[in-house]
């Protein structure tokens, strides 16, 4: 028997994005972060881990606390649940239009984990094109450089 709640981490290499996250507070100003998104090997649609990149000062209380919504989150993605489901887990708020609005940047990040990579061509995921397709010569992967590879200057 499989045990449903094991955590499928990604391996080290991985496809990659880094977005621009947008959130609209209940003052109506907006905040932009930008998140770096990994996704799946084995389906390059699918988002396994979530990190903050930059947007707050660094060692500010909010750096930190972005930094641990998006463990938080990636910890849920890699043991099997779906961005939909975490989204519709974190709090809302009513726009003056009267449709829902994530509450919280934690709820945006979520949001915004439902929206399709770049390299996916499609807004909605329906006409998606298989891997070999979109990669004929193989996966493309963000590499971040180990530190210690650096010249010394």
């Amino acid at each position: 028997m499989t045990d449903s709640t094991a955590r499928n981490s990604p391996p080290p290499r991985r496809l990659s994005e880094t977005r621009k996250v947008e959130h609209i507070r209940s003052d109506g100003t907006a905040i932009s972060i930008l998140v770096s998104v990994g996704y799946a090997e084995s389906d390059p649609m699918r988002p396994v881990e979530v990190f903050y990149a930059e947007g707050f000062r660094s060692g500010a209380d909010l750096e930190f606390l972005m930094q641990d919504a998006c463990v938080l989150i990636s910890i849920l993605l890699q043991h099997g649940v779906p961005p939909e489901r975490i989204a519709a887990s974190m709090s809302t708020r009513e726009e003056p239009d009267g449709k829902p609005s994530p509450g919280s940047l934690a709820g945006t990040i979520a949001t915004e984990l439902m929206v399709p990579p770049v390299w996916s061509g499609s807004k909605d995921g329906n006409d998606l094109p298989e891997w070999d397709e979109l990669y004929p010569d193989g996966a493309i992967f963000t590499v971040h450089p180990d530190p210690s590879d650096e010249p010394d200057l």
